[in-house]
Order: C-alpha cells, then structure tokens, then sequence
C-alpha cells in the first residue's frame, strides 16, 4: 500500500487505501456510537493508525495518524457512515436487539444507538407490560462499558414504581435483569450524586407513573357509606442530580416542550418545578415532578402530529448560575436573537420574548433554550450549555442554530422530542402519526425495542421533499396493571 502526496497537502489514498476506508466505515456504522462522530466530523483529518511521516517505526516527528488529510472530506465519510447506518437500520429489524420467549425479554444493548436509551426504554417497557426484562452487553462500545451513576439511578427508580426486583444492578454492569411486579402511584426519590442528567430520569419514569395503579388508601367513601376507589392518583418524583448537561435535554426543553406536548396530545396532567439548578462536575440539582395516571383499566389516546403551521411565537430562556453573572446570560439571549434575526424572523412580525435570570444552583453554569410555537400547537427548541472556549454570544448562535435547524425539514418535532415521544406511541391505543425530519438512530432503536416488549407496530417512511413520517398501531397497554394481569 502506497500514499502519493500534491502539493495542497492532501493525501491521494490508492485503489488497497481506499477499499479500506470504505470496511473501516462500515465496521464503525455498526458498532460506533453516534457521539464518538461529533468530532470527526468538524475536523479536517483522518487517522490511520500505524503510520509515520518517516518511517511506521520512527520515534520522531509528528505522526501521520494525528496530521493525515485526506482528499475525500471528514464530511463525505460523515455522510456516507450516516446513509450506511440508517439503511442498516432499516433491514435489520427488531429482531436483531431482542427477543420475548416465555415471558422473558433479551435485550442486546449493544446494537443501535447502543447507550442508555436502550435501557430506559426496556425497564420502562417491563414495567408497564409486566414482563421480565434481561438487557445485556449494555454501552458495549462505549469508551467505559456498562452502567454509569445515572443509569443505576434509574434502573432502581423504574424497578420502585413497579415494586419490581433488580440482578446486576451495580455501576460496571453490563448485564441486567428486572423482573417487574405492579406498577402503582406513588412519592419517589432518584439521587444520580453526580453531574448525571435527571431529566433522563424521567424519561423513564413518566409513562410509568401515566399507567401506574391508584393506590387503595387514598379511597374516597361514597353514598351509604360504601368504598368508592379514586381511579386516578398522583405520582411525585423528586428528581436529584444535573438539570443542565452534556448530551441530554436540559429541564428548561422538558418544561416548555416535551410537558406542554404531552398534555395537548396525550390529555394528561402533569407539572415540573426546578428548586436548584445542577451543573457539570457538582451536580446537585433538584426536579420535583408530578403526573396523575390515568382513570383504571383505560389508555393514552394516540399521538397525531401532522400539521406543522406558522411560526407564531419564538422564547429565549438563558440562565446564569453561581460565578456566572446575569450579564452572561443576557449576551447569550444576545446571540441567539440576533442569529434569528439573519434567519429573517424578526421581519415576520414574530413575537420574541426573552427570558433571562440567575436561579438557585449548586455549582456554577450556564444554559440557554430557545422555543418556537406554532399555529398548530406544535414547539420546536434548541439548547446550549455555557462551556470553557466559547463566548457568551457563540453559546446564544448555537441554540438558535440548533433550533433552526429543527425547524428546517417541515415535520412536526425536533430531533430532542423525535425520540422520546416513539415510547408513548407504542404503548397507546389507536394509529398515531409523526411527521419529522429524517428518523434519528435514537429513534430507529427506540422503536426496535418497542416492538419486542409491545405488540406495537411501526412504519416509517419519507414523503415528499424533507419530511418524514413515523406511524405506529399502538399496543393499548392498560393503566393499573398488577401483579397478576
């Protein structure tokens, strides 16, 4: 094997070179988490491993596995992994992450988008289904595999809400087993004790607590004297760890898009109050949350989500926390405003409301969510964090680009609440519809574990221009299973 160099500095890889990356591509769109991409994808080199400038064996000068550039962009193979790993996804099916025999699901926890999503989608499945649940080989491909504080954290807030029984439930597993037991309302505590996300916390535990059991002692006494048995009950999670972290949808996402849409589409009630803010390293934030389930024996309505509208209103939330003066704030609102004004939506006559304060932390940090509302209902957002070699204003662009970004394709949903709404659709009753950008693989696997826990069904396709179209025949999993049903 050869390399031939010009003198724009680029490397000509041969026909043997080439062949490779096209193998080494495909390896990694099988078992590379999508993160592990971010930074290949806005860098400009490529690594090949076992190679010097002088020599493979040369122990000076800067070697070709931190310097090589190659001819065909970082972004081209971003693009071809990406094309590669959806169409994967598409044939390989549900069969391929697990399986339901005799009551027991395996789960592979290593196949798709192979990190704790897996996981909290399958214990949540469990618990509302009543069936055993084996997740095995969890974060395989992960730089440290098996579960982190976080994931712990709400492996044994699922298995309380069910009453259930956890093997291998320890930080380092990657094998774990939940056997459920009834699902009922009820007060419940999640400390992660690090930066972990809580908001993650709750996306396991909210369609659990929606179909949970009422519990018999708050029964209310009827005419005569007889037991009538209150059919909806509240359960509230109190929620500790990081409220604003890397790679999870802040609190601020979840109170003004994921809550408001789940009470529109899903007619449940449900409120979030953040008492302290949490930051990377500390942690230490503190979610209270609270959700009625639903009246016994009945279940959600399906997800309808088809009509995008106009743009009728636009939100810029920052926070400045601890060290962090408002002043930091106010430029990151900055940034995010004038990057939708260059996107030409102060000339649309859109109401733009900006919200900027320094709540109650633990730690110091920043973080910003920019919201858009639509005539329809629909909200779309993006998020940033505060982070070292970035200023204020950056961070502000940053959200706003990410928003615009949602807003680009069409559908009805951005790629935060594309995700986590496929869990709701499984478990309702009826047809529900999405439409969204491209499916995330996030999403691709959400819905592969759905359907081995559910007999829920699933269709995705892509209509006309950038939209796509998620559709789902719900399983109609009841609310107040027990033990026994």
């Amino acid at each position: 094997m050869t390399l031939s160099t010009r003198p724009d500095k680029h490397i000509i890889l041969n026909t043997d070179l080439q062949k490779f990356i096209i193998y080494f591509v495909r390896f990694m769109a099988l078992h590379l988490p999508d993160q592990a991409w971010i930074g290949f994808r806005n860098c400009s080199s490529f690594p090949v491993a076992g190679l010097s400038e002088a020599h493979p064996t040369a122990k000076a000068g800067p070697s070709l596995a931190a310097r090589v550039q190659l001819a065909l962009p970082a972004v081209a193979l971003q693009s071809v992994y990406t094309g590669f790993r959806r169409k994967t996804m598409e044939h390989v099916g549900a069969a391929s992450i697990g399986r339901m025999a005799a009551g027991v699901c395996d789960i592979d926890g290593s196949v798709g988008e192979g990190g704790g999503q897996i996981l909290r989608i399958a214990v949540a499945l469990a618990a509302i289904t009543g069936h055993t649940v084996r997740v095995k080989h969890i974060r395989a491909n992960r730089k440290s595999p098996g579960l982190k504080p976080q994931h712990l954290c709400g492996l044994e807030l699922v298995a309380q809400l069910c009453s259930g029984t956890l093997d291998g439930a320890a930080v380092g597993s990657t094998d774990i087993t939940l056997r459920p037991r009834q699902l009922a309302a009820g007060q419940f505590t999640a400390d992660v004790q690090t930066a972990g996300s809580c908001m993650l916390l709750a996306q396991a535990a909210m369609p659990c607590a929606l179909l949970a059991a009422h519990q018999p002692a708050i029964d209310k006494l009827g005419a005569g004297n007889a037991a009538l048995p209150d059919t909806r009950s509240k359960t509230l999670l109190d929620l500790k760890g990081g409220t604003d972290a890397a790679m999870a949808p802040p609190f601020s996402y979840t109170q003004l898009v994921v809550l408001p849409t789940l009470r529109r589409l899903l007619q449940i009630s449900t409120e979030a109050e953040c008492t302290r803010r949490g930051f990377f390293p500390q942690g230490g934030g503190n979610v209270r949350l609270e959700l009625t389930s639903l009246s016994h024996d009945t279940c959600l309505p399906p997800v309808q989500l088809i009509e995008k509208g106009e743009i009728i209103e636009i939100v810029i939330e920052a926070i400045a926390c601890g060290r962090m003066n408002i002043e930091m704030a106010e430029r990151m609102a900055a940034g995010a405003q004038r990057t939708l004004e260059k996107a030409d939506y102060a000339h649309r006559a859109v109401p733009l409301t900006l919200n900027v304060s320094s709540p109650r932390a633990q730690g110091n940090g920043g973080s910003i969510v920019v919201i858009a509302k639509t005539s329809t209902g629909c909200l779309f957002g993006g998020s940033a964090l505060a982070e070292r070699g970035k200023t204020s204003e950056q961070v502000g662009q940053a959200a706003a680009e990410e928003l615009l970004e949602g807003l680009a394709h069409g559908g009805c949903v951005d790629g935060w609440l594309q995700d986590q709404l496929i869990i709701f659709m499984a478990v309702a009753q009826g047809r529900s519809v999405v439409t969204c950008g491209e499916p995330t693989l996030h999403t691709r696997t959400a819905i592969m574990v759905c359907e081995v826990l559910t007999s829920a069904k699933f269709a995705v396709k892509q209509l006309p221009s950038s939209v796509w179209e998620i559709s789902c025949t719900g399983a109609g999993n009841k609310a107040g299973r027990t033990a026994e049903t």
